[in-house]
């Protein structure tokens, strides 16, 4: 029986409000996946922040593509970091980090 490849979806967003780090950020993530989805959907949608600019605000989450709704919604329902007030907005979806980096540079 054949196993099925295993397919990510890397969104970037873009974030609005006070300034966050990295790590902070990256913690907000993983607590609002575990936050809605409990741990078995933690488990699931497998979010990594690949990488995050603090200085444009602009970052990078990969995610199981069959989850990415339900990665949409986590990174909507992140309202705030360290008591700081933000909001997430999700800018373009791409099978590649390669295509999603080119299509960033674009806009």
């Amino acid at each position: 029986m054949p196993v099925e490849a295993l397919r990510r979806r890397y969104l970037a967003f873009k974030v609005e409000g006070e300034t966050v780090k990295r790590r902070d950020l990256e913690e907000a993530i993983k607590g609002s996946v575990e936050r809605l989805y409990g741990l078995n959907g933690l488990w699931k949608l497998e979010p990594t922040l690949i990488e995050f600019d603090e200085h444009h605000r602009i970052g990078i989450v990969r995610c199981n593509h069959r989850w990415l709704p339900w990665m949409r919604a986590a990174l909507t329902a992140i309202t705030e970091v360290e008591g700081k007030p933000i909001a997430l907005h999700v800018l373009r979806v791409s099978g590649t980090l390669r295509a999603l980096r080119r299509r960033l540079e674009s806009t």
